[in-house]
């Protein structure tokens, strides 16, 4: 009976790490925060929408789950802030949503790519990120 106890004991611990485990790799918010740097591209030609080199720096809003992305162009060299977005993270998926508009980005170790879907569901970017150190 003792030996069975112990067996139960140890496969709940197991099971436990395993599941901490799970949550450190999905929905950390610390694997989001930085900067992020990448390409951001319309899906729609002739749009008023343009390519972009963009440049994402994202932080957590202080007692809240809510994260800040702030999001800037690359134009001659320079950033040129086009504006920031309230985001929420679910599992590896950080989802924004800008008046009607809707982003999600997947968040992959290093690597973050999203969409911008408009209203009507329309898909009008893509966009593809690398953390920066």
């Amino acid at each position: 009976m003792r030996n069975h106890t112990i067996l139960l004991i140890l496969l709940i611990l197991q099971f436990a790490l395993a599941v901490q485990g799970f949550g450190a790799v999905a929905g950390n918010v610390g694997d989001v925060l930085g900067t992020w740097e990448g390409e951001s591209k319309c899906t729609i030609a002739n749009s008023p929408c343009h390519d972009e080199h963009v440049i994402y720096d994202i932080v957590k809003v202080a007692n809240s789950d809510e994260l800040m992305v702030t999001a800037d162009k690359v134009v001659n060299g320079q950033r040129e802030t086009m504006g920031s977005l309230s985001c929420l993270l679910e599992e590896s998926t950080l989802k924004c949503t800008y008046k009607s508009s809707h982003w999600d980005f997947l968040v992959n170790g290093r690597q973050m790519n999203g969409t911008l879907k408009l209203a009507d569901g329309t898909l009008y970017r893509r966009v593809s990120l690398t953390r920066k150190e």
